[in-house]
């Protein structure tokens, strides 16, 4: 336990000075889609997270989560190559065969790199390894292959974007910039 919280101390420690590159969630930020489905590389941590409740043909039912983070890493143009770690990409897997009686769940973290890990607005797709959210028009298609269990699902909203907090900023602390830009597709017709 104690070697777990000197990693985690060292581990802000090195990483507090990046917090200086970046914006903050401030009032006043104008929401743009589908732009703000994708990368903002200007902010230091962002998240793309999907849950669900799926039914079967047959009644079965089955509980997903599918949540893909991005987190900075460095930021020198002076040494920006393909290869130049700028961001890593985490990302989790799960599946609960309700009825079953059954958790499953994996997760993978990856550098930024030609299809590796990465969000791209012109390719309209958020990835990392076999597990991607790809825009198709206003639908999302899911896709996260697993040896035990795979997700393969289309998303298709019913509702517009809900933006959380007041004037858009989502107050986690105290403080101004404690916070953050967050919108919920709230309400996705799940086929597949």
């Amino acid at each position: 336990m104690r070697s777990r919280a000197w990693c985690f101390a060292a581990t802000l420690l090195i990483l507090s000075p990046l917090a200086a590159q970046y914006r903050t969630a401030l009032p006043g930020y104008r929401y743009e889609f589908p732009r703000d489905h994708f990368n903002h590389p200007d902010y230091q941590t962002e998240w793309w997270y999907y849950t669900g409740n799926l039914k079967s043909a047959d009644g079965h039912r089955y509980g997903f989560e599918l949540t893909f983070f991005r987190q900075a890493v460095r930021r020198d143009a002076a040494m920006a190559t393909v290869w130049d770690l700028r961001d890593l990409y985490l990302a989790h897997l799960a599946l609960s065969d309700l009825d079953g009686g059954k958790f499953y769940h994996t997760e993978r973290v990856n550098r930024a790199g030609p299809d590796i890990a990465a969000v791209s607005e012109s390719l309209g797709r958020v990835w990392n390894g076999n597990w991607r959210t790809q825009w198709e028009g206003s639908n999302q298609r899911l896709v996260a292959i697993d040896a035990r269990f795979q997700l393969n699902l289309t998303l298709r909203p019913e509702k517009p974007p809900v933006i959380h907090g007041e004037n858009g900023v989502s107050q986690k602390a105290d403080g101004p910039g404690r916070a953050s830009h967050y919108i919920s597709l709230t309400r996705l017709a799940t086929f597949g």
